[in-house]
This record gives structure tokens, sequence and C-alpha cells, in this order.
């Protein structure tokens, strides 16, 4: 990839030399996002606190809803099994 030019918002364009199609590159803000999220997730702050719009945040952060934390493992065998809240015991 090579420089050409510039796009009317003034982003440097590049340009592949073998197959001549261009691109503009774009900066990963998902570190700072999640950074972002988790804070937000674990202060008392409401999302209007937060200095976005409900609708930005909403966008900015939903990927990071869809991770799930693995609980460690205790190393204990118990008769009583815990799902969502409800025990069975057999």
């Amino acid at each position: 990839m090579r420089r050409k030019g510039t796009t009317s918002s003034g982003r440097q364009r590049w340009r592949c030399g073998a197959c001549g199609c261009s691109s503009v590159r774009k900066r990963d803000s998902r570190a700072k996002r999640l950074d972002m999220f988790l804070r937000w997730l674990f202060s008392k702050a409401t999302q209007a606190d937060v200095g976005c719009s409900r609708a930005t945040f909403k966008r900015m952060t939903r990927e990071f809803w869809r991770i799930w934390p693995i609980a460690p493992l205790a190393g204990e065998v118990c008769d009583a099994v815990f799902s969502g809240g409800m025990r069975s015991c057999s």
C-alpha cells in the first residue's frame, strides 16, 4: 500500500500497487470503548452521566453486552446445582 492523496474530509487514502484498490485506514478504538463501558458498568453513574446521548452510548457499547465472563473453577463438589438463581437438589 502506498499513499494516494486524501479524501474530501482530509484523511489519507492508500492504494494497493498490485490490484489498484484504495482504502482509508480506520482507528481501532475498541479498547477505549471497552474501558468506558466497564467504568460505567461498575460505577453508580447513569447513561446520562456518560457525556453522550443514550443512543450513542448504546451503539458504542453494543458488542460488549454479549461478553460472558467465565466463572472461576472452585474445585469443590456440591450436591446442589444453581442455574439462573434457582436451586436444584439431587
